[in-house]
């Protein structure tokens, strides 16, 4: 009787790992509200500074002096593959104004930062004089521009471009409403004229096994001129990208999906409704930042940005360490159903289920440190960095008290097979009493033999 309600108790520990293990892995598989909770980490961009962020004068050391004639940007999504750009593809952009797409609003409540020029507005997106069409240059908020130099003068930027050389030639693209730049001073100008909010980003992402998740914080968390509240406890997630397995949590890719969004005015959820204040000016300049953004562009806290390979591979590790026990669990259920049919004096086979109980426990445990030391340290470079970049990140209360539940579970299942084996839980006290019953009749019926 012991012996059955030793095995029910295994069966049950092990069934808990398993079922802990699986809500662990499937958080954030989609946009539902018992997996949104249960993520890896997530990020809070109350008050995230882009100017911080992505460094436009990494983009200006990659402008050459070649002049190589204009192109035009055209809204629409980028299918290419982003590569190093050729010399031969730096050069100069026709940002095209008029023809406003925005409608004038305020800012959204929840972003708390401020920018250098202001807010986005409706219109062209120019509000000065512009120069003369034929010269191919234009100038924008309260700057002129020069026909016979060739230069530009941009939002927020005062005298020539950064980059010498000479502007396209007179009549290759009509010029009202617009201007010739650079990749550096089209990307200036639009960072320093939205917010996060008006790019059409969310105010918290997470980030998971299976990809990453957008949400707003319920009510308003700000505390009016103040430093943001950061409010982690009323999160509710309104969007989660398509599930990948082995997902890759890269910045730059991420923001490029975000902001391809915006530029084709896809409002994917209720926080991109802001995306309607940009003007068609700074959606063209937010298309030169997507075709020419690479990976050393952004600027992340600490030194995350040498850390994203490692950060992968010990996500993987993870991943595929919590999933392998939470299949080796059920196993190991089944296992302990079989042993029913067995007799526990088989001591080969009760050690071969200890070993496999104990590599189970040692799976759990390796897999959870290194989720939680991996994203621990993330949690840090980014808290330290706060003041700087206006973001904090979460660790997911749900997510980390599965993991560790499930290995404290595991540990339970070795204890007590342990103890099994070692105490006589399993019935072999009961053999040794009749082994040692049996050579004392022997031994008695010995004597009795000799006394006859």
């Amino acid at each position: 009787m012991i012996f059955k309600i030793f095995r029910v108790i295994l069966i049950i520990l092990s069934l808990i790992v398993a079922i802990l293990e699986i809500f662990a892995v499937t958080g954030s598989y989609s946009n539902k509200q018992y997996l949104t909770n249960t993520y890896l980490i997530n990020f809070h961009i109350d008050a995230l500074e882009l100017t911080n962020l992505i460094n436009y004068s990494q983009l200006s050391k990659r402008e050459t002096n070649q002049d190589v004639g204009s192109r035009v940007v055209a809204i629409g999504e980028v299918t290419r593959t982003r590569n190093r750009r050729a010399p031969a593809e730096s050069g100069w952009y026709y940002v095209p104004g008029g023809d406003s797409s925005g409608s004038s609003g305020s800012t959204p409540s929840w972003w708390t930062g401020s920018t250098s020029s202001g807010s986005a507005s409706s219109g062209s997106g120019t509000s000065g004089s512009s120069s003369s069409g034929a010269s191919g240059t234009s100038g924008t908020s309260g700057t002129s521009g020069s026909g016979a130099s060739g230069t530009s003068g941009t939002a927020g930027v005062s005298g020539a471009s950064d980059t010498s050389g000479a502007a396209p030639t007179a009549g290759t693209v009509g010029t009202t409403g617009g201007y010739y730049t650079t990749v550096s001073q089209a990307v200036h100008d639009l960072l320093t004229t939205v917010n996060p909010q008006t790019l059409g980003m969310a105010q918290v992402y997470s980030v998971g096994y299976w990809g990453y998740c957008r949400g707003i914080v319920v009510g308003d968390s700000t505390n009016g001129g103040n430093p943001p509240i950061f409010d982690n406890k009323n999160v509710n997630y309104t969007w989660c990208s398509d599930a990948k397995a082995n997902f890759f949590f890269n910045p730059v890719d991420i923001f490029i999906s975000e902001m391809n969004h915006t530029v084709n005015g896809v409002a994917i959820d209720s926080q991109s409704s802001a995306i309607d204040q940009l003007s068609y000016t700074q959606k063209s300049q937010l298309k030169v930042l997507i075709d020419n953004l690479e990976a050393q562009d952004l600027s992340l806290p600490g030194n995350l940005d040498s850390r994203l390979g490692q950060l992968h591979n010990l996500t993987s590790a993870s991943f595929g360490l919590l999933f392998a026990v939470a299949i080796l669990s059920f196993v190991s259920v089944l296992i302990q159903l079989l042993a029913f049919c067995f007799s526990p004096e088989k001591c080969c086979l009760s050690f071969l289920n200890f070993l496999f109980e104990a590599t189970i426990c040692l799976l759990a445990i390796v897999g959870a440190a290194l989720a939680t030391g991996a994203y621990s340290f993330v949690r840090g470079q980014v808290n330290d960095n706060t003041d700087s970049f206006g973001v904090k990140s979460f660790l997911s209360i749900n997510f980390y008290a599965f993991i560790w539940s499930a290995a404290v579970a595991s540990i339970l299942v070795v204890f007590f097979n342990l103890l099994g084996h070692c105490c006589g839980i399993f019935g072999s006290r009961k053999h040794y009493r009749t082994i040692r019953s049996d050579d004392e009749h022997h031994h008695h019926h010995k004597e009795e033999t000799d006394s006859d």
